[in-house]
């Protein structure tokens, strides 16, 4: 065997090895990016869970679960309405579907 093919079967090892090193860290950043997704997509639901359970309250004029239980708006006639709301405000109080 000559230098030239020598040469060329060490290139050959060395790409197979950073083949195989590259292979490992993108499944590694591969399960990192499916975890972080499974972690968002839980998130999403909690906050979901929480902005609809908001949303009755609101419509009710009760205090909301992270304020103090006073209820003021109850009783009062010129509380806020689903009506008085934009497109946006409604689907950021969960009231209207994003699409």
């Amino acid at each position: 065997m000559n230098n030239l093919e020598t040469e060329i079967i060490k290139s050959k090892k060395i790409l197979r090895n950073k083949s195989n090193d590259y292979k490992k860290k993108f499944e590694r950043i591969s399960d990192f990016i499916k975890s972080e997704v499974i972690e968002i997509k839980k998130f999403k639901e909690k906050n979901l869970s929480y902005a609809k359970k908001q949303a009755k309250k609101f419509l009710k004029g009760e205090s909301l679960s992270d304020f103090a239980l006073e209820d003021y708006e109850v009783s009062y006639k010129n509380k806020t309405l689903i009506n008085d709301l934009s497109d946006l405000g409604k689907k950021q109080m969960t009231l209207k579907e994003w699409l």
